[in-house]
């Protein structure tokens, strides 16, 4: 392995570490909050609106708003564990640190037990939903809860976070996209908007924090190669909540394939960060991505055509990376 690479995945390692200590130390702050403070339970609720701050990415207003939908909505669903264990409503706001321990604690990066699942499912994306929602009809704290909205990357490809119905005229016009890539499992995505506007759509349903397989991988580059071969001029726009991780894998595995895998993952995403800074850079060592890359370099890239054109098959043998837009 080059150097620079073992220094990316040395980089990479670190950062990930440094989350884990800052995330141990919001949870053990909120639990001396609890202790030092027994008749202000609320207060252990605070270290986790800086940890859905950290994590998401997202402004103090947005977080402090992700948490007020999140309390209700988590003392609801565990209200009945609550009742039959007798656990002192202090302990309530516990629940909120959950979702992000669950995340944390799985044995693989790229994948969920049922548990984490069924968390991520049912506990973790419908406050999300919520937010998205209210914020984009609101304007609450800006016009999206999880922005950039969209991020062109090149002549192919947008890259961005979940679209709502009011966001598909300007996906159309103004982006010039002609198809949509949705790799969420908890959002079907706006239909009626997509075929009043004759956009194609393919929906991928992936588990949150978690990879995209290795089938839904192969089935999303055919399309959009399929797409980009018939429709020269038009894009495609690839998405799942954030537009951070698994729209990542999805963007990182078309242009594994379209540059015949001549640049590993890690060179791949690195591109893609300079055009969407929140792209997650841990994607890089998802085992799909990696088995993908692999079948990639053994295949030589010829599933879209010789000497790894791809797309819109003109052949001129430019990389994506050195276009601008």
């Amino acid at each position: 392995m080059p150097s620079s690479a073992k220094g990316n995945e040395s980089a990479t390692t670190q950062a990930i570490a440094s989350l884990r200590v800052a995330l141990l130390g919001m949870f053990l702050s909120a639990v001396l909050a609890l202790f030092f403070a027994q008749d202000h339970p609320y207060l252990t609720a605070v270290p986790c609106v800086l940890i859905n701050c950290f994590f998401l990415q997202i402004s103090f207003f947005h977080g402090l708003l992700f948490s007020l939908i999140e309390i209700p909505w988590m003392m609801l669903l565990f209200f009945p564990i609550q009742y039959i264990f007798r656990i002192p409503c202090q302990y309530a706001f516990f629940w909120l640190y959950s979702p992000i321990l669950i995340i944390l604690a799985r044995r693989r990066k790229d994948r969920h037990s049922l548990l984490g699942r069924l968390f991520i499912t049912y506990v973790w994306d419908p406050p999300l939903l919520a937010c998205i929602w209210l914020v984009a009809h609101t304007g609450w704290g800006g016009d999206r809860f999880l922005s950039p909205f969209a991020s062109v990357i090149d002549e192919d490809v947008v890259m961005g976070s979940l679209p709502l119905p009011q966001d598909v005229p300007r996906l159309a016009k103004d982006f010039g996209v002609g198809a949509v890539v949705n790799m969420t499992r908890e959002y079907a995505g706006p239909l009626a908007a997509y075929t009043q506007h004759g956009i194609r759509h393919l929906h991928l349903p992936t588990v949150d924090t978690a990879a995209p397989t290795l089938e839904q991988v192969h089935e999303g580059v055919a399309f959009i190669e399929s797409f980009l071969r018939e429709n020269p001029g038009k894009r495609v726009f690839i998405h799942c909540k954030g537009g951070r991780g698994r729209a990542a894998v999805m963007a990182a595995a078309w242009y594994l394939k379209k540059e015949g895998g001549r640049e590993g993952p890690r060179e791949v995403l690195r591109r893609l960060k300079e055009k969407r800074h929140v792209v997650s850079m841990a994607v890089g060592r998802y085992e799909t991505v990696l088995e993908y890359h692999a079948w990639v370099v053994a295949e030589g890239g010829r599933e879209g055509g010789e000497g790894g054109g791809g797309g819109r098959g003109r052949g001129e043998g430019r990389s994506w990376r050195s276009r601008r837009w």
